[in-house]
Formats: C-alpha cells, structure tokens, sequence
C-alpha cells in the first residue's frame, strides 16, 4: 500500500467508527434515568389522595434507572418505580421533580436537530474528543467567528453530568460544554399553520413531541439569518425539540 493511502484509511474507519456508534445508540432501546439527585416520598394511598400518608422519604442518586415513570396530575408528581422499589395498589413511590431524562442503558448519546450555533464566551474554551473523556482536541477560540452544527448531546459522567454538544465544522468536530455557546444569528418569531392544513416538521429527533404542526395554536420558531427555513418548537420547551419547515409554509404573527 502507498504510504499517502494509510492515514486516508485510517481517517476513513476512524470516521465510519464514530458514525456506527451515534447509530447503535439512536437505534437502540431507551430507559430513564435520574441525572440530579433527587427526593422520593413513599405514600401509602388512602381513601382519596388527600387521605394518603407518607410513610418515609429518601434520596435517589443520579445516574439510577427507572423501570417505569409516569406524571399523576391527582397526585402532582410523577410515580416512578426502580429494580430497588415498586409502586403498586397500595404504596407508591412519587417525586416533584422529573429530574430524568430518556437514554440509551449503555450509551448516553442523545441526538439533536442540526442548528446553527456560535460560540458564547471569550477566552480558552476546551473541546475534548468525547464527553467522557478529558483529552482537549483544541480550543473555540481558535475558530472565533466560526458557526458549528450541533448534531449530538450528551450527559458527561466524566464533567459532573453536565450536557455537552458534539459541534461539527466541516472536518471539524469534538465535544463542547452547552453553555459555552449560542445561537447562531437569528431572529424569534410566532408562527401558526394557514387554514386547516398540518405542516410536518423535519429532522425533529424529539421521541415524544414529533408531530405535524396544526391549525389553532401559536408556536416558538428560529429563523437564522440568511435562511428561508424555520424551526419550530411543537410543544415542549427542551431543546431537542425542534424540527424545521419552509418560512413559506407558515403564517408570522
């Protein structure tokens, strides 16, 4: 083999590698699982809920595993069940917060809808090259007015659970805490459907909230400089929720 052809290959399988990963956890099944310690009250029911007793409380760590999850406007909480306790008929396990989020049980990969992101802050940010890793692969400041597509996010076990984003540039990419950037230049708008018509929203990876936008409601949209796109937000106010349609496809309030 050519020596000019070895590093092409090993840049190719390098390449094929990472996107193979990103595969296995987007197809792979999800659980919830706890990413802020967080307080469980276990209530034995009553006769009605404002007859229902607390029995004790305690705390569940972050990074535990929830088998099952589910919000109870009764109640005003969410029940939840794990492989160390059991909501049932009589006692029940329920926490305020839904400190939780949907991951893969082997990888906590999530993917994001490819918008337009520049940096937030001055001086020597760090880019590693996996968010459980500690290895810089360079510094934002290098590429000052550059504008990164963010197409992953992820959880670091290694960062004290915080979420960073896999920014890319071209051949460019690595792992960047989220609150070292911002949206590219843009502007806020409020979009209906016209008429009667659903218009469905593209690349929105949102697993609960990928839905056609319908006539009626008013909903949050990106429009970044320079593009005849929108994204819009359906309905929750998490960022992995957007999904995008044509400017022309919708009405400005």
């Amino acid at each position: 083999m050519k020596k000019w052809l070895l590093p092409l290959c090993l840049a190719f399988i390098s390449m094929f590698a990472f996107e193979m990963k990103f595969t296995t956890s987007v197809n792979a099944s999800y659980k919830d699982q706890m990413y802020a310690d967080t307080i469980v009250y276990k209530m034995k029911k009553g006769s009605k809920p404002s007859r229902d007793v607390l029995l004790k409380s305690f705390i569940i760590h972050k990074g535990t595993w929830l088998t099952s999850d589910s919000y109870s406007s009764k109640y005003g909480g969410w029940i939840i069940s794990t492989s160390d306790f059991h909501s049932g008929k009589d006692v029940y396990y329920m926490i305020l917060k839904n400190n939780f989020w949907s991951v893969n049980e082997n990888s906590s990969y999530q993917r994001m809808p490819n918008m337009l992101w520049r940096r937030k802050v001055l001086g020597y940010v760090p880019v590693f090259s996996s968010p459980s890793s500690n290895t810089i692969k360079f510094y934002l400041n290098k590429y000052k007015h550059t504008t990164w597509t963010v197409n992953y996010e992820s959880k670091s076990n290694k960062h004290n659970y915080a979420v960073y984003y896999h920014i890319k540039h071209g051949r460019i990419s690595g792992w960047v805490w989220r609150g070292y950037l911002k949206f590219a230049p843009h502007k806020n708008l409020m979009v209906q459907t016209p008429g009667d018509d659903e218009v469905p929203l593209h690349d929105n990876p949102s697993k609960e909230n990928n839905y056609p936008l319908t006539s009626g409601p008013t909903y949050d949209a990106i429009q970044f400089k320079g593009s005849d796109k929108v994204w819009v937000q359906p309905m929750a106010k998490e960022m992995d929720d957007y999904g995008w349609t044509y400017l022309s496809n919708l009405t400005v309030k």
